[in-house]
Protein backbone atom coordinates (compact mmCIF):
# COMPACT_ATOMS: atom_id res chain seq x y z
CA UNK A 1 0.00 0.00 0.00
CA UNK A 2 1.37 3.76 -1.31
CA UNK A 3 2.44 5.46 2.10
CA UNK A 4 0.31 8.49 3.23
CA UNK A 5 0.43 11.29 0.81
CA UNK A 6 2.36 13.33 2.93
CA UNK A 7 5.10 11.83 3.02
CA UNK A 8 5.78 11.18 -0.23
CA UNK A 9 5.30 14.69 -1.78
CA UNK A 10 7.20 17.51 -1.49
CA UNK A 11 8.34 19.54 1.79
CA UNK A 12 6.34 21.95 1.81
CA UNK A 13 3.07 19.31 2.48
CA UNK A 14 4.72 18.10 5.50
CA UNK A 15 4.03 20.82 7.52
CA UNK A 16 0.84 21.47 6.75
CA UNK A 17 -1.79 21.36 9.32
CA UNK A 18 -4.67 20.14 7.83
CA UNK A 19 -8.22 21.33 9.65
CA UNK A 20 -11.28 20.04 8.38
CA UNK A 21 -14.78 21.94 9.01
CA UNK A 22 -16.99 19.47 7.03
CA UNK A 23 -20.11 18.38 7.17
CA UNK A 24 -20.24 14.66 6.70
CA UNK A 25 -22.45 15.35 3.53
CA UNK A 26 -21.44 13.72 -0.10
CA UNK A 27 -23.75 15.89 -1.76
CA UNK A 28 -22.66 19.26 -0.23
CA UNK A 29 -21.85 21.27 -3.53
CA UNK A 30 -20.84 24.73 -1.77
CA UNK A 31 -17.66 25.27 0.65
CA UNK A 32 -14.28 27.10 0.82
CA UNK A 33 -10.70 25.82 0.55
CA UNK A 34 -7.15 27.40 2.18
CA UNK A 35 -4.26 26.58 -0.29
CA UNK A 36 -0.62 27.08 0.15
CA UNK A 37 1.10 27.56 -3.26
CA UNK A 38 4.67 27.34 -3.40
CA UNK A 39 7.05 26.71 -6.31
CA UNK A 40 11.06 26.67 -6.93
CA UNK A 41 11.99 29.19 -9.23
CA UNK A 42 13.79 26.68 -12.39
CA UNK A 43 16.02 29.78 -13.64
CA UNK A 44 19.86 28.82 -13.94
CA UNK A 45 21.96 31.58 -11.71
CA UNK A 46 25.59 31.30 -10.55
CA UNK A 47 27.74 33.53 -8.03
CA UNK A 48 25.77 36.94 -6.49
CA UNK A 49 23.11 36.21 -9.05
CA UNK A 50 22.67 32.89 -7.30
CA UNK A 51 21.24 34.66 -4.24
CA UNK A 52 18.85 37.48 -6.59
CA UNK A 53 17.32 34.23 -7.69
CA UNK A 54 17.28 32.43 -4.59
CA UNK A 55 15.25 35.30 -2.95
CA UNK A 56 12.87 35.19 -5.22
CA UNK A 57 12.35 31.63 -5.31
CA UNK A 58 11.52 31.80 -1.15
CA UNK A 59 9.09 34.29 -1.74
CA UNK A 60 7.57 31.79 -4.39
CA UNK A 61 4.66 31.09 -2.50
CA UNK A 62 1.47 32.33 -0.94
CA UNK A 63 -1.97 31.74 0.49
CA UNK A 64 -5.62 31.57 -1.62
CA UNK A 65 -9.07 30.84 -0.13
CA UNK A 66 -11.77 29.34 -3.01
CA UNK A 67 -15.19 29.56 -2.97
CA UNK A 68 -17.08 27.11 -4.81
CA UNK A 69 -20.78 26.37 -5.71
CA UNK A 70 -23.38 25.53 -8.20
CA UNK A 71 -22.14 28.79 -9.89
CA UNK A 72 -18.80 28.11 -9.97
CA UNK A 73 -15.83 29.17 -8.24
CA UNK A 74 -13.62 31.92 -7.42
CA UNK A 75 -10.00 31.46 -6.14
CA UNK A 76 -8.73 35.07 -4.30
CA UNK A 77 -5.31 35.83 -3.06
CA UNK A 78 -5.44 36.20 0.41
CA UNK A 79 -3.27 39.63 2.05
CA UNK A 80 -0.63 38.93 4.49
CA UNK A 81 0.89 40.71 6.38
CA UNK A 82 4.68 41.92 5.87
CA UNK A 83 7.75 42.83 7.61
CA UNK A 84 9.41 45.26 5.77
CA UNK A 85 13.24 45.81 6.79
CA UNK A 86 13.90 42.46 7.42
CA UNK A 87 14.96 39.50 5.88
CA UNK A 88 17.75 38.45 3.17
CA UNK A 89 18.95 41.08 0.57
CA UNK A 90 21.42 40.45 -2.28
CA UNK A 91 23.53 42.87 -4.14
CA UNK A 92 24.70 42.70 -7.33
CA UNK A 93 26.15 44.69 -10.06
CA UNK A 94 24.55 45.41 -13.29
CA UNK A 95 26.76 43.94 -15.38
CA UNK A 96 25.56 43.13 -19.03
CA UNK A 97 25.89 39.18 -18.42
CA UNK A 98 23.86 39.85 -14.81
CA UNK A 99 21.09 41.74 -16.55
CA UNK A 100 20.82 39.06 -18.76
CA UNK A 101 20.47 36.67 -15.52
CA UNK A 102 18.22 38.86 -13.68
CA UNK A 103 15.90 39.10 -16.76
CA UNK A 104 15.78 35.14 -16.97
CA UNK A 105 14.63 35.41 -13.37
CA UNK A 106 12.01 37.79 -13.96
CA UNK A 107 10.67 35.85 -16.91
CA UNK A 108 10.51 32.81 -15.02
CA UNK A 109 8.93 34.85 -11.90
CA UNK A 110 6.16 35.66 -14.27
CA UNK A 111 5.81 32.37 -15.66
CA UNK A 112 4.86 31.07 -12.37
CA UNK A 113 2.31 32.31 -12.75
CA UNK A 114 0.45 32.37 -8.93
CA UNK A 115 3.38 34.75 -7.91
CA UNK A 116 0.99 37.67 -9.83
CA UNK A 117 -2.40 36.21 -9.33
CA UNK A 118 -5.09 37.93 -7.43
CA UNK A 119 -8.14 36.11 -8.64
CA UNK A 120 -8.95 33.33 -11.10
CA UNK A 121 -12.94 32.46 -11.97
CA UNK A 122 -14.40 29.47 -13.16
CA UNK A 123 -18.26 30.01 -14.50
CA UNK A 124 -21.25 27.21 -13.58
CA UNK A 125 -21.03 25.94 -16.89
CA UNK A 126 -17.17 25.21 -16.62
CA UNK A 127 -16.14 26.22 -20.62
CA UNK A 128 -15.64 30.44 -19.19
CA UNK A 129 -12.96 31.81 -17.06
CA UNK A 130 -11.10 34.81 -15.73
CA UNK A 131 -8.34 35.80 -13.91
CA UNK A 132 -6.40 39.11 -12.63
CA UNK A 133 -2.80 39.16 -12.76
CA UNK A 134 -0.93 42.03 -11.43
CA UNK A 135 2.18 43.21 -13.72
CA UNK A 136 4.29 46.49 -13.76
CA UNK A 137 2.05 47.95 -11.20
CA UNK A 138 -0.79 47.30 -13.14
CA UNK A 139 -3.67 44.77 -12.70
CA UNK A 140 -4.74 43.09 -16.26
CA UNK A 141 -7.84 40.95 -16.59
CA UNK A 142 -7.63 38.00 -18.88
CA UNK A 143 -11.08 35.88 -19.96
CA UNK A 144 -10.96 32.44 -21.65
CA UNK A 145 -11.76 28.52 -20.28
CA UNK A 146 -10.32 26.80 -17.61
CA UNK A 147 -7.09 24.84 -17.90
CA UNK A 148 -7.72 21.59 -20.01
CA UNK A 149 -5.73 18.53 -18.56
CA UNK A 150 -5.92 14.91 -20.03
CA UNK A 151 -6.73 13.22 -16.56
CA UNK A 152 -6.34 9.94 -15.55
CA UNK A 153 -7.65 8.25 -12.63
CA UNK A 154 -5.47 5.64 -10.75
CA UNK A 155 -6.59 3.24 -8.11
CA UNK A 156 -4.39 5.00 -5.77
CA UNK A 157 -5.77 6.37 -2.42
CA UNK A 158 -4.36 8.09 0.76
CA UNK A 159 -5.58 10.93 3.09
CA UNK A 160 -5.56 15.25 2.84
CA UNK A 161 -7.18 18.20 5.22
CA UNK A 162 -9.43 14.95 6.69
CA UNK A 163 -10.84 13.62 3.50
CA UNK A 164 -9.96 10.65 1.66
CA UNK A 165 -8.48 11.71 -1.97
CA UNK A 166 -7.97 9.59 -5.06
CA UNK A 167 -4.90 9.83 -7.01
CA UNK A 168 -5.41 11.36 -10.34
CA UNK A 169 -2.48 11.64 -13.58
CA UNK A 170 -2.33 13.72 -16.66
CA UNK A 171 -0.49 15.95 -18.89
CA UNK A 172 -1.40 19.63 -20.18
CA UNK A 173 0.45 21.82 -22.30
CA UNK A 174 3.89 19.48 -22.56
CA UNK A 175 3.36 19.58 -18.59
CA UNK A 176 3.40 16.50 -15.82
CA UNK A 177 0.26 16.98 -13.52
CA UNK A 178 -0.75 15.12 -10.72
CA UNK A 179 -3.75 15.89 -8.24
CA UNK A 180 -5.28 14.42 -5.43
CA UNK A 181 -9.10 15.25 -5.09
CA UNK A 182 -12.19 13.87 -2.57
CA UNK A 183 -15.10 12.33 -4.41
CA UNK A 184 -16.63 13.34 -1.19
CA UNK A 185 -16.62 16.47 -2.10
CA UNK A 186 -18.44 16.20 -5.66
CA UNK A 187 -17.09 19.66 -7.14
CA UNK A 188 -14.99 19.45 -10.34
CA UNK A 189 -12.56 22.13 -9.05
CA UNK A 190 -9.52 23.44 -7.58
CA UNK A 191 -6.67 25.73 -7.40
CA UNK A 192 -6.31 28.10 -10.24
CA UNK A 193 -7.90 27.15 -13.16
CA UNK A 194 -7.82 23.56 -12.48
CA UNK A 195 -10.39 21.08 -12.15
CA UNK A 196 -12.34 18.37 -14.31
CA UNK A 197 -12.63 15.84 -11.70
CA UNK A 198 -14.89 14.05 -9.96
CA UNK A 199 -14.33 15.69 -6.60
CA UNK A 200 -12.48 18.41 -5.52
CA UNK A 201 -8.78 19.13 -6.06
CA UNK A 202 -6.68 19.28 -2.51
CA UNK A 203 -3.57 18.78 -3.51
CA UNK A 204 -2.16 19.84 -7.37
CA UNK A 205 1.69 19.06 -7.77
CA UNK A 206 3.05 20.31 -11.34
CA UNK A 207 6.17 19.24 -13.04
CA UNK A 208 6.85 16.53 -10.77
CA UNK A 209 7.33 18.88 -7.44
CA UNK A 210 8.87 22.09 -8.12
CA UNK A 211 5.24 23.38 -8.35
CA UNK A 212 2.41 22.59 -5.23
CA UNK A 213 -0.99 23.54 -4.08
CA UNK A 214 -2.16 21.85 -0.96
CA UNK A 215 -5.07 22.60 0.89
CA UNK A 216 -4.50 23.29 5.02
CA UNK A 217 -8.30 24.28 5.67
CA UNK A 218 -11.38 22.96 4.19
CA UNK A 219 -14.99 24.20 4.92
CA UNK A 220 -18.43 22.66 3.73
CA UNK A 221 -20.50 25.83 5.05
CA UNK A 222 -23.03 27.03 2.51
CA UNK A 223 -21.52 30.15 0.10
CA UNK A 224 -23.30 33.17 -0.33
CA UNK A 225 -24.25 33.13 -4.50
CA UNK A 226 -22.57 36.58 -4.57
CA UNK A 227 -19.35 35.41 -3.43
CA UNK A 228 -18.43 33.77 -6.67
CA UNK A 229 -18.78 36.38 -9.30
CA UNK A 230 -16.71 37.07 -12.50
CA UNK A 231 -13.37 39.66 -11.68
CA UNK A 232 -14.20 43.00 -13.09
CA UNK A 233 -10.97 44.48 -12.04
CA UNK A 234 -8.22 45.34 -14.12
CA UNK A 235 -7.96 45.95 -17.64
CA UNK A 236 -9.33 43.25 -20.19
CA UNK A 237 -5.99 41.77 -22.39
CA UNK A 238 -5.32 38.93 -24.25
CA UNK A 239 -3.16 36.32 -23.35
CA UNK A 240 -0.60 37.08 -26.87
CA UNK A 241 -0.53 41.28 -25.54
CA UNK A 242 -0.11 40.23 -21.66
CA UNK A 243 3.10 38.22 -22.89
CA UNK A 244 4.34 40.79 -24.68
CA UNK A 245 3.79 43.66 -22.02
CA UNK A 246 5.58 41.68 -19.26
CA UNK A 247 8.17 40.88 -22.02
CA UNK A 248 8.64 44.68 -23.24
CA UNK A 249 8.46 45.68 -19.08
CA UNK A 250 11.35 42.91 -18.62
CA UNK A 251 13.29 45.14 -21.60
CA UNK A 252 12.75 48.23 -20.57
CA UNK A 253 14.36 47.46 -17.22
CA UNK A 254 17.50 45.91 -18.76
CA UNK A 255 17.56 49.41 -20.44
CA UNK A 256 17.20 51.38 -17.90
CA UNK A 257 19.48 49.79 -15.01
CA UNK A 258 22.04 49.81 -18.45
CA UNK A 259 21.74 53.69 -19.23
CA UNK A 260 22.00 54.02 -15.32
CA UNK A 261 25.14 52.28 -15.10
CA UNK A 262 26.68 53.72 -18.09
CA UNK A 263 25.99 57.18 -17.04
CA UNK A 264 27.12 56.69 -13.44
CA UNK A 265 30.22 55.01 -11.44
CA UNK A 266 29.85 52.60 -8.37
CA UNK A 267 26.09 51.71 -9.43
CA UNK A 268 25.11 48.14 -7.62
CA UNK A 269 21.43 46.61 -7.36
CA UNK A 270 19.90 44.90 -4.61
CA UNK A 271 16.77 42.67 -4.01
CA UNK A 272 15.37 41.22 -1.02
CA UNK A 273 12.69 42.49 1.53
CA UNK A 274 14.85 44.88 3.28
CA UNK A 275 14.74 47.18 -0.21
CA UNK A 276 11.39 46.16 -1.23
CA UNK A 277 11.76 44.05 -4.37
CA UNK A 278 14.21 45.53 -6.32
CA UNK A 279 16.65 48.84 -6.21
CA UNK A 280 19.56 50.40 -7.92
CA UNK A 281 21.54 53.04 -6.56
CA UNK A 282 24.62 55.20 -7.13
CA UNK A 283 26.53 53.81 -4.11
CA UNK A 284 29.56 56.63 -3.70
CA UNK A 285 31.84 56.92 -0.78
CA UNK A 286 29.07 56.11 1.67
CA UNK A 287 27.66 52.31 0.83
CA UNK A 288 24.53 51.36 -0.04
CA UNK A 289 21.59 53.61 0.76
CA UNK A 290 19.22 52.01 3.36
CA UNK A 291 15.85 50.14 1.86
CA UNK A 292 12.81 52.30 1.52
CA UNK A 293 10.74 52.12 4.78
CA UNK A 294 7.42 49.81 3.70
CA UNK A 295 4.10 49.18 5.08
CA UNK A 296 1.33 47.04 5.24
CA UNK A 297 0.38 45.24 1.48
CA UNK A 298 3.53 47.42 0.14
CA UNK A 299 2.63 50.52 0.77
CA UNK A 300 5.80 52.87 1.22
CA UNK A 301 5.20 55.31 3.90
CA UNK A 302 6.61 58.69 5.40
CA UNK A 303 5.98 61.66 5.22
CA UNK A 304 6.52 63.28 1.81
CA UNK A 305 9.99 65.00 0.61
CA UNK A 306 9.90 68.87 0.56
CA UNK A 307 8.52 69.65 -3.34
CA UNK A 308 7.98 65.42 -4.62
CA UNK A 309 4.99 65.63 -6.57
CA UNK A 310 4.75 62.70 -9.25
CA UNK A 311 3.77 63.35 -12.56
CA UNK A 312 -0.19 63.32 -12.56
CA UNK A 313 -0.53 63.43 -8.83
CA UNK A 314 -0.18 59.03 -8.75
CA UNK A 315 2.68 57.17 -9.82
CA UNK A 316 1.22 53.96 -9.56
CA UNK A 317 -1.54 52.25 -7.48
CA UNK A 318 -1.17 52.88 -3.34
CA UNK A 319 1.86 55.17 -4.34
CA UNK A 320 1.30 58.82 -3.94
CA UNK A 321 3.00 61.63 -3.21
CA UNK A 322 1.53 62.07 0.14
CA UNK A 323 2.83 58.17 1.39
CA UNK A 324 6.58 59.45 -0.01
CA UNK A 325 9.77 59.21 1.67
CA UNK A 326 12.99 60.97 0.79
CA UNK A 327 15.30 58.39 -0.31
CA UNK A 328 18.20 60.18 0.38
CA UNK A 329 17.25 61.32 3.97
CA UNK A 330 18.04 65.16 2.86
CA UNK A 331 14.13 65.86 2.20
CA UNK A 332 15.09 67.37 -1.38
CA UNK A 333 12.84 67.16 -4.40
CA UNK A 334 12.42 64.04 -6.58
CA UNK A 335 11.53 63.42 -9.66
CA UNK A 336 10.06 59.94 -10.66
CA UNK A 337 9.66 58.07 -13.81
CA UNK A 338 8.01 55.16 -14.15
CA UNK A 339 9.71 52.26 -15.25
CA UNK A 340 7.09 48.69 -15.59
CA UNK A 341 6.36 48.62 -11.68
CA UNK A 342 10.06 50.37 -11.14
CA UNK A 343 10.13 53.74 -10.13
CA UNK A 344 13.54 55.96 -10.66
CA UNK A 345 13.82 58.26 -7.94
CA UNK A 346 16.09 61.35 -9.12
CA UNK A 347 16.99 63.30 -6.10
CA UNK A 348 18.99 67.26 -6.26
CA UNK A 349 21.80 65.15 -4.15
CA UNK A 350 22.32 63.16 -8.05
CA UNK A 351 21.00 59.95 -6.26
CA UNK A 352 19.33 57.66 -8.60
CA UNK A 353 17.16 54.83 -7.28
CA UNK A 354 14.96 52.27 -9.24
CA UNK A 355 12.12 51.32 -6.79
CA UNK A 356 9.70 48.28 -7.36
CA UNK A 357 6.07 48.98 -7.29
CA UNK A 358 4.27 46.96 -4.64
CA UNK A 359 1.95 45.25 -6.89
CA UNK A 360 4.96 43.58 -8.79
CA UNK A 361 6.50 42.66 -5.40
CA UNK A 362 7.82 39.00 -5.57
CA UNK A 363 5.84 38.30 -2.57
CA UNK A 364 2.94 40.04 -4.53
Amino acid sequence: MRKRLVSRTPAVLAGCIAVAFARDSASAQSGAVIYDWAATSPAAAEGEMAAVRDIFANQGRARFILHFGAGGSLLTRIKEEENPGEGPRAVFQPTSANLDVLATILEAHYADEPNVLREAWIGEDRTSAARVLSAGGERYRLEGAPVEVAWTVTGEWSEHAGHRVNRAVGETMGMQVEAWFAPEIPVPGGPGLYGGLPGLILVLILEEGRMVWAATEVSLEEVEEERIRMPREGTAISEEAYREAVAEGIRQVQRFIRRMAGAQRGVKCAVGTRVRGLQCYRSGGGGAPKGVQGGRQGVFKGVAPTGARPTGGRVSRGFDSHRLRSLNGEGRPLSPHRVFGFVRWSSAAGQDRLVKVPEIHPRG
